[in-house]
């Protein structure tokens, strides 16, 4: 396999996946939870060193706004505001 080959295979796998610490867990029958993708042309969650990703603003207002898309009836907290106040 040639080297650009290589990191073609390599980038079309390589994902971001964020998920809760109980979806992480190892799962004995191998199935991945349902996800929703983000698109690579976003540029979002950069990887911070060989293993892992950075959030900066942008991100967080990406996740704020996914939230307020798939949550219906419900608005996206603010700092100050906490859970039970919503």
């Amino acid at each position: 396999m040639e080297l650009a080959e290589f990191f073609n295979f390599f980038l079309e796998r390589d994902r971001t996946v964020i998920m809760t610490n109980e979806e992480n867990k190892h799962r004995p029958d191998s199935v991945f939870p349902d996800y929703i993708p983000i698109p690579q042309h976003l540029n979002l969650f950069p990887c911070g060193t060989l293993v892992g990703w950075q959030h900066r603003k942008l991100e967080t207002e990406f996740l704020r706004e996914l939230f307020a898309q798939q949550s219906p009836g419900h608005g996206v907290l603010n700092a100050t505001q906490s859970a039970d106040a919503a």
